[in-house]
């Protein structure tokens, strides 16, 4: 199943803004002290005034008392007074003012967020669930950095005993990129269901979004697969997509599946139209599939996690099942970052006969 969002849950609500009310609270308060230091300041020239002579004689013995322009010194004081009054009576409405519109924006707030909790379990509609026949044991993980995401999986079982898959990015995260997506759900679904090959499906693809997207400035990364277990081959197309992998049991080492063109929704010429490209399966190999939010995901310290250490993952939980696989590494990554995901975490594992079940 999809994912659910695990830290800094996206969102608009009274708590979320409770640091902002106690600031506002805080200064209001320190804004109202500005009258006491004023105060203190005109009491004390006031008593200095009634007591000229011997605070002269004691403070400026230098300076005649006469000379001592007494006046202009509680003028000035009184000035600072005044100013001290008027700026803590301004900034106190102002204060005043911004939390009565903050305090006004929570019905609001709490609207969006019901809007926002609608989009989301939309948007999870369109990313299967885990699924398996006697060939193929899929499992399907997906968690959006925001409350909705621009990444896209879907699969679908063929007969007989193939499956066909596609797994994409669009360029950004959030509203605009999910609603790319939802639109590119319904022309792939379509294709899938043509019997398209995954070099005719992404050339298909590419064409709607150059028409249909061609002012938004947004492009989508995909890696699209046929795995046929009847004649254990793998035909796949990848357009701008980073290197995916299989996991060969029998041999204990891993095969990058490398991008073959640009990205869906630049123009293309000639070769590069339907472009795919042919290997070999074999009995209890492990196709991983996955968008850069997986390698790119960083920690506090802005430290990546790497392909790298993906691929050693990848060995060290080669004889987990697929489930078992995924909450491992999920539950690693996660560790690992240490803060909110910056990008969307979209993770499909194919795991070939014989394999093993949770």
């Amino acid at each position: 199943m999809a994912g659910n969002r695990k830290k800094g849950e996206f969102g608009l609500n009274k708590s979320a803004l409770s640091p902002v009310i106690e600031h506002v609270k805080r200064y209001t308060f320190l804004g109202t002290l500005t009258i006491v230091p004023v105060a203190l300041t005109f009491f004390f020239v006031t008593y200095l005034y009634r007591n000229i002579d011997r605070q002269v004689d004691r403070l400026l013995p230098a300076i005649p008392a006469n000379e001592v322009p007494w006046l202009g010194v509680f003028a000035l004081f009184f000035v600072i007074y005044l100013i001290g009054i008027v700026t803590s009576y301004v900034f106190g409405k102002r204060v005043t003012k911004v939390s009565k519109r903050i305090t006004d924006l929570f019905p609001h707030m709490q609207d969006l967020n019901k809007e926002l909790e609608i989009a989301k379990r939309v948007h999870q509609t369109i990313i299967p669930g885990s699924g398996s026949t006697a060939d193929f044991d899929v499992t399907v993980d997906y968690i959006p950095c925001n409350v909705i995401g621009g990444d896209f999986v879907q699969y679908h079982f063929l007969e007989p005993r193939k499956l066909l898959f596609v797994i994409g990015d669009v360029t950004g995260h959030g509203l605009p990129a999910a609603l790319l997506t939802n639109r590119l759900h319904m022309e792939l679904h379509a294709q899938m269901l043509g019997g398209k090959t995954p070099g005719a499906m992404m050339a298909a693809a590419n064409d709607f979004i150059i028409e249909a997207f061609h002012s938004t400035n947004m492009y989508f990364s995909a890696f699209c697969g046929l795995a046929d277990a009847g004649n254990m081959s793998l035909i796949y197309a990848s357009c701008g997509h980073i290197p995916q992998y299989i996991y060969r049991k029998g041999e204990g080492k891993i095969v990058e599946l490398s991008s073959q063109t640009t990205m869906l929704g630049y123009p293309r010429k000639g070769a590069q139209q339907g472009t795919e490209t042919q290997v070999p399966l074999a009995n209890g190999d492990r196709i991983v599939l996955f968008t850069d939010g997986i390698p790119e995901t960083a920690a506090a310290r802005n430290k990546r996690y790497g392909t790298d250490r993906l691929k050693q993952d990848i060995k060290d939980h080669a004889a987990d099942s697929g489930q078992a696989f995924h909450k491992k590494f999920l539950e690693k990554i996660w560790n690992y970052t240490e803060q909110d995901y910056e990008d969307d975490v979209c993770l499909m594992t194919i795991d070939l006969a014989p394999f093993k079940r949770s």
